[in-house]
């Protein structure tokens, strides 16, 4: 974002420009977008899979200060990407919530619920001069007894969303553009687990235009009746390509 153009608007998160924009809010979108390593999210008939982009970069490390992933218990996960350092401040809010509310009803903690409480707390960030927005935007995703797979979406200004289908970080537009011109009504008709994960990597080896390899990619599933939430080793994720290519000869 130019800076020029924001003449000082920018220099407290309460302050409109008298275009009725929030400077500091779109830089923490844009930080969380230009930092973040892209992830994608399906669900599938009755399983959920994620996907980590890794970043090719000298220092094998820095994939790790891009993103954050956490098992929640059973089948619930959480994903942050983003700014370094806000990502990991949002992993421990999540982690707190989850745990005061198990400790309190002894129970896992309902991803909506869940996802309105870190909506809320990131809303609430924009609220006050001394504070600032994260540059992080949330993936949470769980599979309900009652409703099946569920996936949400929370972003900096405090909007979270349920998505059959979503991604978050450097190529997050690119995958929505091409999954609204897909139609992702369909993901919900795989039957197999096997099916969504092919069609995770499928969907983002077209994107990012690249022969994905097992190295390449950190994939997090979770399968009602046999899988809680886990993430592949590289032999796995070698087997599940070498299924995509079988299905595309």
């Amino acid at each position: 974002m130019n800076r020029k153009g924001s003449q000082g608007f920018d220099k407290h998160i309460t302050i409109f420009s008298p275009t009725g924009r929030l400077f500091q809010v779109e830089y923490a979108f844009n930080a969380s977008q230009n930092f973040g390593t892209t992830c994608i999210a399906l669900k599938g008939k009755d399983s959920i899979c994620a996907i980590i982009n890794k970043k090719q970069t000298k220092n094998p490390n820095e994939t790790d200060l891009k993103v954050s992933f956490l098992g929640l218990g059973g089948y619930s996960g959480v994903i942050c990407t983003g700014f370094p350092g806000d990502h990991q401040m949002q992993i421990q809010d999540v982690l707190w919530e989850t745990s005061n509310f198990t400790k309190n009803f002894y129970q896992n903690m309902p991803m909506e619920d869940l996802a309105r409480r870190v909506s809320d707390k990131n809303q609430t960030l924009t609220q006050q001069a001394f504070m600032r927005p994260l540059g992080v935007k949330t993936l949470l995703f769980d599979i309900d007894d009652e409703f099946g797979p569920q996936l949400f979406k929370c972003d900096p200004a405090g909007f979270f969303s349920q998505f059959s289908a979503c991604s978050i970080g450097e190529k997050e537009a690119e995958i929505s553009n091409y999954l609204k011109k897909k139609n992702n009504s369909f993901i919900e008709k795989q039957k197999s687990f096997f099916s969504t994960i092919s069609n995770t990597i499928s969907i983002l080896q077209h994107v990012l235009k690249i022969d994905i390899k097992a190295i390449d990619i950190s994939v997090i599933v979770s399968v009602k009746g046999k899988y809680n939430c886990k993430q592949l080793s590289e032999k796995e994720v070698d087997y599940c390509l070498n299924f995509l290519r079988k299905r595309e000869i």
